[in-house]
């Protein structure tokens, strides 16, 4: 009777064994397939759209003046529009800043044009670890990591639920980084146009 109950528990023992190896392997492909599908890179129809968001809201431009376009010369425009600060120096960003901030003292934008510079400008100058921003940082996908030695900024784009997102960041600050974005910027590297001081002492700056 005894060697049965042993026999029966031995048995209880190896379903209640393979019930949870089931559950960790449909667990492990669930997160596999999870993982893959915020992996994927945005289809061609994503890209544009993403790049049509940002000329009309960023650059200006009517929907009629983009959508008879090739992908070719949207991504074009989207280059060169991205090209800005590099004619900036830092006393043309403060200079920026002081407007918006003065025209917005009292009341918040409204236009998506001036929403987004004033959102830009806030998170460039006055961070907080309170800020939208910073607090998804853990849905974040990294990926690029750019250096404008002019004005001394540094920007990170990123995607966040198949949207592209840039945050701009002065070089002498310190900012809210999580230590999880702070490991895929540094295994991205720091794009730069010519090796310089600046590029090193931002290094350092956040690896600290």
């Amino acid at each position: 009777m005894q060697a049965q109950e042993q026999e029966e528990l031995s048995i209880e023992e190896k379903a209640t064994l393979f019930q949870q190896l089931l559950e960790k392997r449909r667990k492990y492909f669930a997160a596999k397939r999870a993982e893959e599908k915020r992996n994927k890179p945005p289809t061609k129809a994503q890209q544009r759209q993403i790049m049509y968001t940002y000329l009309k809201n960023m650059e200006g431009y009517k929907l009629k003046d983009l959508k008879n376009k090739e992908f070719d010369s949207i991504q074009e425009m989207f280059d060169r529009a991205g090209q800005m600060l590099k004619s900036f120096d830092m006393e043309d960003l403060e200079d920026m800043y002081k407007l918006v901030k003065a025209k917005y003292e009292s009341t918040r934008p409204v236009e998506d044009l001036d929403l987004l510079l004033w959102g830009d400008l806030k998170t460039m100058f006055e961070p907080h670890v309170g800020d939208a921003v910073w607090r998804n940082q853990q849905a974040y996908k990294v990926l690029d990591w750019k250096l404008y030695d002019s004005c001394g900024v540094h920007s990170l784009r990123h995607s966040l639920r198949m949207q592209h997102m840039q945050i701009y960041m002065l070089v002498e600050k310190k900012y809210p980084l999580a230590p999880l974005t702070l490991s895929m910027m540094l295994e991205k590297k720091l794009n730069i146009d010519y090796e310089s001081e600046m590029a090193y002492q931002l290094l350092k700056f956040i690896i600290k």
